[in-house]
């Protein structure tokens, strides 16, 4: 919205841009940006700029947060720089009133005559030349040695970009090229095009590949200092993202949230996220390597700093290697001492074993003793009982010798009644009563009481029978045709990543048949996705993954008479095996992930989890890996979750919610009752 500290900015910034400088101004550089660039961008702005101005009509506009977060993040910078400057500009307000922070610096009254003209011999001092370098245009910094029947086209072009002309300015680069086709700056103006800025200085905010076509002609065909122009722009560009990412790792090891300023847990923040950072710093330096060699020098301080980037991933990876061992010890220690409660001889000797696969962690050598102690208690206490029992059982034993001699015989007949009564009597009565049912016609009731009699007799050939006679020869066959481990087709989603040709028909792997019913997960990985949206303490009850996969997914996936049959289903809230955190409430869903406990159940080799991603699973950021694909089993801390790891297919229980896009395969219940 429109302000009068915005107004001002506003006519401060075109006033300065008339004097020749190159001015950042985020209402107007940033215009026509995404929002996730603003960041990289501003952060490139205030590490290449001389000069900032800090401009405002209150006390407390200082202090807003983005504001403070950028003069502070600047005045770091000039402890490191002493040639930048930053320049207070305030109004309707005392001096006194500025941040504490601007106490030592040269503040500027913006109501004061001469203000402005004040502020431009300031600036030009700090760039330590008498007049401004002039602004920089196009069509003088680029070469003129092309084709001179091309030129006036190509700088005709470029007043068409100035005024946003794209569809006239595309044209005119084309009527030069035709004239001249290796025209270098023919082919800058259809780069400009192609990512709609105005000026040649902007490229140095726009993020593309290096193989763009247009930039690998421009660059083929230029000369010496078109080459030097378009690549110096490039290497700004690469160098401040690789900054921005780089700092964006530290903030995150020392627990600093960039957005708001605020403090954070460093384990909340996850060493591993820092790691992504550092690897996405050096994977820009292959870039600005690749630029490297096209100007056969090198780019300031590059080398060193993918040094340091290397280095920074050894140490964080090394940190969490110990950070997971410790991990590892607390969870034995916390086991052992759980054991100790139960206050028995076994449970004493188990927790003796696991502690002294942590001998000399924290109290874990102490904790041995206490239980060697608890044993020879506990022995000596159950040595006591013993002979006090053997005294009254031979008590006991006179006492009912003759009573025993008379009472064993009946005792006998009891027992063999008991036990032909439970295994043949009962179960024999049950499968008349079924196959009254059978012959009767009521072939529902029959399924159930066949099916409660667990395999006697021939109870599941009478199964198949009901089954039959209740769904028609046609489904029983279709029912019959389908087993464990078969792969089953059923709905389609887009897999290969090629909207053009439609979405693709969905394989399944059958897990488990139940009557009519099977159970199953997709053979590959749908889509990628985090397991929340943001890293709040999440269970499988209220995440945005159960969500997406209830709505978005299943619309998508199954037409209206596919998803009649997925029954919806009770969906329990398996525990972690190694961890108590919460796993929230059993859920009523149609589609679900596994649990840790059914991927043992249903996977018996770590070559069965392997599960390849497809194209359009990888494009929406799932891993490019044969694994890595969600479960709903809570991780090790409440805000983790678990996920099948790619190098050995283990469950990982370290998968932040948010900060982890991992592959999805969804799982469902498929009633083959209601095939059409």
């Amino acid at each position: 919205q429109r302000t009068q500290d915005s107004v001002i900015a506003n006519d401060i910034y075109y006033q300065l841009t008339n004097e020749g400088f190159k001015v950042f101004y985020a209402a107007i550089t940033l215009e026509g940006k995404l929002g996730s660039a603003y960041e990289p961008i501003i952060f490139a702005a205030l590490n290449s700029a001389k000069v900032m101005l800090a401009i405002g009509t209150k006390p407390e506009y200082y202090n807003a947060v983005w504001v403070k977060n950028e003069w502070s993040r600047f005045l770091n910078i000039i402890k490191k720089d002493r040639s930048k400057l930053l320049i207070p500009c305030y109004r309707d307000m005392d001096a006194y009133e500025l941040p504490e922070e601007f106490a030592h610096l040269q503040a500027q009254d913006m109501a004061k005559i001469g203000f402005i003209n004040d502020l431009v011999r300031g600036i030009k001092k700090v760039i330590k030349k008498d007049e401004p370098k002039a602004t920089t245009v196009v069509k003088e910094t680029v070469v003129t040695n092309n084709n001179s029947n091309a030129n006036p086209l190509i700088d005709r072009a470029f007043l068409f970009l100035e005024d946003g002309n794209w569809e006239s300015a595309d044209e005119y680069a084309e009527k030069a090229l035709d004239l001249d086709p290796k025209n270098a700056r023919a082919y800058v103006v259809k780069l400009m095009v192609e990512f709609e800025i105005h000026t040649q200085e902007e490229l140095e905010y726009t993020d593309f590949e290096l193989d763009n076509d247009n930039y690998k002609k421009a660059l083929r065909f230029a000369d010496a200092d078109l080459k030097e122009t378009l690549t110096k722009f490039v290497l700004e560009e690469r160098y401040s993202y690789a900054l921005f990412h780089i700092e964006k790792a530290k903030d995150i090891e020392t627990g600093k949230n960039i957005e708001n300023g605020e403090d954070i847990e460093p384990a909340k923040a996850g060493l591993d996220v820092a790691i992504s950072y550092y690897q996405k710093a050096l994977e820009i330096f292959e870039d600005i390597e690749e630029l490297e060699d096209t100007l056969d020098r090198k780019y300031k301080d590059s080398d060193l700093i993918r040094e340091q980037c290397n280095e920074k991933i050894a140490e964080l990876t090394e940190k969490i290697a110990i950070q997971e061992e410790e991990a590892r010890k607390d969870e034995i220690l916390s086991s052992a001492k759980s054991m100790m409660g139960e206050n028995e001889i076994v449970s004493y000797e188990e927790a003796i074993e696991l502690l002294s696969t942590i001998s000399g962690w924290k109290d874990a050598d102490s904790l041995v003793v206490e239980c060697q102690t608890k044993i020879e208690e506990l022995k000596v206490r159950a040595e006591a009982d013993r002979v006090e029992a053997k005294r009254r059982a031979k008590v006991r034993a006179k006492r009912f010798k003759k009573i025993a001699i008379i009472a064993t015989p009946i005792a006998c007949v009891i027992i063999a009644f008991i036990v032909v009564l439970n295994l043949v009597i009962i179960p024999n009565a049950k499968y008349h009563d079924a196959i009254a049912l059978l012959e009767a016609g009521k072939y529902t009731e029959a399924l159930s009481a066949f099916d409660a009699l667990d395999g006697y007799k021939d109870s599941s050939d009478k199964i198949e029978e009901c089954i039959f006679h209740i769904y028609g020869e046609e489904i029983w066959n279709k029912i019959k045709s389908v087993n464990v481990g078969d792969t089953y087709r059923f709905g389609s989603y887009e897999q290969d990543n090629n909207q053009s040709n439609g979405a693709e028909e969905i394989e399944w792997l059958v897990l488990s048949k139940e009557g009519t019913k099977i159970l199953v997960i997709s053979k590959y990985a749908l889509d990628g996705s985090p397991y929340h949206t943001n890293n709040d303490e999440i269970t499988w009850e209220t995440c945005t993954l159960r969500k997406w996969l209830n709505n978005e997914f299943i619309n998508a996936a199954f037409s209206a008479e596919e998803k009649a049959m997925i029954p919806t289903v009770t969906v329990s809230a398996d525990k972690n095996p190694r961890y108590n955190t919460d796993p929230g409430n059993a859920t009523q869903d149609q589609l679900f992930l596994l649990s840790i406990k059914e991927v043992k159940k249903y996977f018996g080799s770590d070559m069965e989890k392997y599960c390849k991603p497809t194209a359009y699973a990888i494009a929406h950021g799932g891993e490019d890996a044969y694994s890595f694909w969600w479960l709903r089993s809570p991780g090790k801390f409440q805000y983790c979750a678990t996920a099948v790891f790619d190098n050995s297919n283990d469950i990982s229980e370290y998968g932040e919610v948010a900060h982890r896009f991992h592959n999805v395969r969804p799982a469902m219940w498929i009633d083959l009752s209601k095939i059409k």
